[in-house]
C-alpha cells in the first residue's frame, strides 16, 4: 500500500525494482526528480530514481548510508556534480526532490529546500530509468550491488524541466485524513471527502449557506442546542506526532467553545477554539503534564467568516488566521504524540462540552505539521 493507494512496495527479503527505457527518459537539459519514500530503517545507500549506471553519465536521486538524501546529475566521477542533506530522514513517508536547472542543482525534503550546489554541467544520460536500485547495465538492467531500495516507493515522477520551490511545496504537499465540506446538505451524516471513510454522526446541527455563498453548504450550530459532531478513532489516520488542523467559522457567541479536538483533559490530545473573549487558542493536552497552549492576540468579530489554523511538526506549535501566523511556540518536549483512542469531534469537545455556536465549514486534518494553510 503506497501513501495515496497502490505503490511500490520493496521488502528487505526480496529483490525487487522497477526499470523502464524510453527516449523520453533521456533528458539532457533541465530537469525534476520527484518521490514520496518510506524507507526501512537500514545503514546502506539506497537509490530511488537512477538513470545511466555507475559507470557512466546519469541522474540519480537516493539515499545515503548515513540516511542522508542526496542527489546526482551527470558524471559518476564528479564529485562536484551532487548535492546532500545535511540531515538524515526517518523512516516514515517523506516527499523528496531534487532539481537541475543547467547551472544550480537543488534538493528538497518534504516541499523544503535542504541543500543547493552550481553545477557548471549537462544532465547526459541512458534513456534507462530504475527506481529502487542502479543499474549495471544500459541496455539490461541488473540492479548494481548494494544499491537497491528497501521500504515504499510511490508517486515517483520526472520532468524535463526545473520546476521552481512553490511547484515542488505543491508537490510535497500531504493531503488531509479528514475532510468534511457538506455539500450533501446532510445534517445527520457528516461524509469524510478524504478517501479515508471516517464519516461521523451529526447531532443538534442545521443546515447553513457555506462560506463561499449561495449553493453551499455548512453546519450550524444554535445556542441551547447540545450540537456537534462525533467521529470515531481512526489509528491508522489519526494525527500521532505531528498535524495540521483548519476550519472556516462563523461564530455568533462569546463564550470557551471548541472547534476541532483530538483528545481531552489529562490525556494526549490536540484541541482547537475559541477563548471567552473570542480569541483563537490551540492546544496540545498532555496525560500527567500540564496542556501546551498558545493564544492569538485579538478577538473577531461576531459573525464574520474566518479560516482558524494549526500546524505542529513535533519541534513548534503555530496558530493561524486566515493562513497568517498569529502566536508560535517552541516545544517543550519535541516530538510530543497526540495519538488517544477518542473519537474526532467537531464543535464541541468529547461528550458535547464547551460547544461551538455559528455556522462551521470545510474542516481539515492532516497527519503532517507543513504549516501550508493560508488558500485552503
Amino acid at each position: 500500500m503506497g501513501y495515496e493507494g497502490t505503490g511500490l512496495s520493496l521488502p528487505a527479503a526480496a529483490f525487487g525494482y522497477a526499470s523502464v527505457t524510453n527516449q523520453s527518459l533521456n533528458i539532457t537539459g533541465p530537469i525534476t526528480l520527484a518521490a514520496r519514500v518510506r524507507p526501512l530503517a537500514e545503514s546502506r545507500l539506497r537509490y530511488v530514481i537512477a538513470s545511466g549506471t555507475s559507470t557512466t553519465d546519469g541522474y540519480e536521486l537516493g539515499i545515503e548510508s548515513n540516511g542522508r538524501p542526496f542527489a546526482r546529475f551527470n558524471r559518476s566521477s564528479c564529485t562536484t556534480c551532487r548535492v546532500d542533506a545535511p540531515s538524515a530522514i526517518s523512516p516514515v513517508w517523506t516527499h523528496l526532490a531534487a532539481t537541475f536547472d543547467g547551472s544550480v542543482a537543488k534538493l528538497y525534503v518534504n516541499g523544503s529546500l535542504v541543500a543547493q550546489r552550481s553545477m557548471a554541467v549537462a544532465a547526459t544520460n541512458a534513456p534507462r530509468v530504475a527506481l529502487g536500485a542502479l543499474c549495471t547495465s544500459p541496455s539490461t538492467c541488473s540492479p548494481a550491488s548494494g544499491t537497491l531500495f528497501r521500504g515504499l516507493i510511490d508517486d515517483a515522477r520526472i520532468f524535463a524541466r526545473a520546476l521552481p520551490a512553490e511547484r515542488i511545496k505543491i508537490l510535497s504537499r500531504i493531503d488531509p485524513v479528514f475532510y468534511f465540506t457538506w455539500e450533501d446538505g446532510s445534517t445527520t451524516l457528516a461524509r469524510d471527502s478524504s478517501g479515508t471513510c471516517s464519516s461521523g454522526l451529526i447531532t443538534g446541527a442545521g443546515a447553513s449557506i457555506g462560506r463561499i455563498g449561495t449553493g453551499s453548504h455548512a453546519l450550524r450550530f444554535t445556542a441551547g442546542t447540545p450540537g456537534y459532531v462525533q467521529i470515531s478513532n481512526q489509528t491508522d489516520t489519526s494525527p500521532s506526532s505531528s498535524f495540521t488542523i483548519s476550519a472556516w467559522i462563523q461564530p455568533d457567541h462569546y463564550g470557551q467553545q471548541i472547534v476541532v479536538a483530538k483528545g481531552a483533559a489529562g490525556v494526549d490530545g490536540v484541541e482547537l477554539g475559541l477563548t471567552a473573549f473570542r480569541k483563537p487558542y490551540v492546544q496540545i493536552t498532555r496525560a500527567g503534564a500540564p496542556a501546551f497552549r498558545i493564544e492569538g492576540p485579538s478577538d473577531h468579530p461576531l459573525a464574520s467568516w474566518f479560516q482558524l489554523a494549526a500546524t505542529y511538526n513535533g519541534q513548534s506549535l503555530i496558530l493561524l488566521v486566515n493562513g497568517g501566523a498569529v502566536a508560535s511556540a517552541p516545544s517543550p518536549q519535541p516530538g510530543m504524540s497526540v495519538a488517544n483512542n477518542l473519537p474526532l469531534t467537531l464543535g464541541a469537545g468529547v461528550g458535547g462540552q464547551d460547544r461551538f455556536t455559528g455556522i462551521l465549514d470545510d474542516v481539515r486534518v492532516y497527519r503532517h505539521g507543513n504549516g501550508i494553510v493560508g488558500g485552503i
